[in-house]
């Protein structure tokens, strides 16, 4: 049960990295600004080209905050004002090509040059901002002029925030192109799979039935504790649990489930479960029985329920999971955790 403990963090620690939240615009171009910042040589001349976006107040505004942050920094040199100034082609005078204008650089010349010594800035930076799903999607590159490589590139999550509403931004509604060919919205797909995998790791609530029914072999210890002491502080109050679930309908599945504390170690049991799902939520109850590796009956019940919301690929979730055993005595044990569920093998589509 220890290595299922040590793999039930580990997963769980992985999705909730992954489902970190998004950043505000300011804090987007400040994150941005510093990523280039710390990869680009210093005291290197850039220029923002421009930012695409839904209007050109917008536009304007990312490129003005941008280029403040990063000259704010002090490692890069922007060129100019962003988005103030047009350039315009300039006049040549008859003969420039023949008899080249004295203090400038020839084509030749500009070959043999490093790229630090190369007329005009040597960075180019581009990018959009386009909604993604209730946000928007923020995605700047660098460019070396000097060799037409791919310098760098952040892409960033960006939430609604005042500085959008106040630039006349309404909230991110993006258009959904495609559905499923049975009219799922591909924004729900998440609850229409075939198989439901999930991790929880959390707080094991012991009642005092438990220490007549716990097998207490003296070969285990230190791990299970010494022969007539086994509720001893080698047992930590920790429950775990990790589940495949198998969904051939709507609101109903079964899974095969391997849970319990580190006083019990593990019960795998078999757990028909019910799973209601609305918006981006999900409830499901279960109820099972299985076979306990440590716990004198060998037969235990699990039961409970989970309840969540979808953030990221997956689904974040409370559950709350009492598992019972019967022998003479009656133990039953409530493990109160948080978990993680991801959905493979797509059922509609």
């Amino acid at each position: 049960m220890k290595k299922v403990f040590i793999l039930c963090f580990a997963v769980l620690g992985t999705a909730m990295i992954n489902a970190q939240s998004s950043l505000s615009l300011n804090e987007a171009l400040a994150d941005a600004a510093g990523f280039f910042s710390s990869r680009l040589p210093q005291g290197s001349a850039a220029v923002i080209s421009g930012i695409e976006t839904e209007t050109r107040e917008l536009s304007d505004f990312i490129i003005q905050e941008f280029s403040l942050s990063l000259s704010g920094l002090g490692v890069l040199q922007v060129a100019q004002a962003p988005g103030t100034v047009e350039p315009s082609p300039p006049e040549i005078p008859d003969g420039t090509f023949e008899n080249p204008i004295p203090g400038t650089v020839s084509e030749a010349e500009t070959v043999s040059l490093s790229p630090e010594e190369r007329p005009g800035p040597r960075f180019v930076f581009s990018g959009f901002l386009i909604p993604d799903r209730d946000g928007y999607r923020l995605w700047i590159q660098a460019i070396d002029a000097a060799t037409g490589q791919i310098a760098g590139t952040r892409t960033l999550s960006v939430h609604h925030d005042s500085t959008l509403a106040g630039l006349g931004v309404l909230r991110a509604d993006p258009p959904r192109p495609e559905v499923f060919e049975d009219g799922i919205d591909p924004a729900d797909a998440w609850k229409h799979n075939w198989i439901y995998v999930g991790v929880s790791a959390g707080y094991s609530i012991m009642s005092p039935g438990a220490k007549n029914l716990r097998v207490d072999d003296p070969n285990d210890a230190p791990l299970y504790g010494r022969r007539g002491n086994p509720l001893d502080d080698t047992y930590p109050p920790i429950g775990a649990a990790v589940y495949a679930l198998l969904q051939p309908f709507d609101h109903f599945g079964i899974a095969l489930d391997i849970g319990g504390s580190w006083y019990w170690s593990a019960t795998i049991s078999i757990a028909p479960t019910l799973i209601l799902r609305f918006n981006q939520f999900e409830v499901d109850a279960f109820l099972g029985l299985g076979l306990s590796q440590t716990a004198k009956s060998n037969l235990g019940f699990i039961g409970g329920v989970r309840g969540g919301m979808h953030l990221g690929p997956g689904l974040m979730f409370l559950e709350v999971r009492p598992m019972a055993f019967f022998l003479g005595n009656t133990a039953l044990d409530t493990n109160i955790t948080l978990g993680y569920q991801m959905g493979f093998f797509p059922r509609k589509q």
